[in-house]
């Protein structure tokens, strides 16, 4: 499967989607579903991880799918952050672009270069956010 959707750990607060090429924005409207049932799942914050670092294209009008889809574009009442793994520059740019284009969806979207990076940001941000409540 091009777009896979696995919990990262057995807390299950972080979850792993995986992109391998190719792929289209069907695929990942279907992942993106079944990361909300997941959520539901769940009563506390989640994180997600939106892996394309090893992706060198993307489907074409993928902004245009954001800014337009209410269901893809919607986020579950528990989801924290979004870190995007992304290596490739061109890809990198799409981000950075979406992030000033859809700021209501890309607030809490950050962008680092590998998974062992998300993963870290995922638990230096936690470790932040909890001592701020306390």
């Amino acid at each position: 499967m091009p777009v896979t959707i696995a919990w990262y750990d057995d807390t299950q607060t972080i979850l792993h989607m995986h992109f391998t090429e190719p792929w289209t924005i069907s695929e990942m409207s279907e992942a993106i579903h079944e990361v909300r049932l997941n959520m539901q799942d769940v009563a506390h914050m989640v994180d997600l991880v939106f892996d394309i670092g090893q992706v060198q294209r993307i489907p074409p009008n993928i902004i245009t799918h954001f800014a337009l889809s209410r269901d893809d574009s919607h986020t579950a009442s528990n989801q924290r952050y979004v870190v995007v793994v992304v290596q490739n520059r061109y890809i990198s740019s799409l981000v950075s672009v979406s992030k000033r284009m859809l700021p209501a969806i890309t607030q809490k979207m950050l962008m680092v270069a590998t998974l062992d990076e998300a993963i870290e940001l995922l638990h230096q941000r936690r470790e932040a956010d909890q001592q701020q409540t306390e």
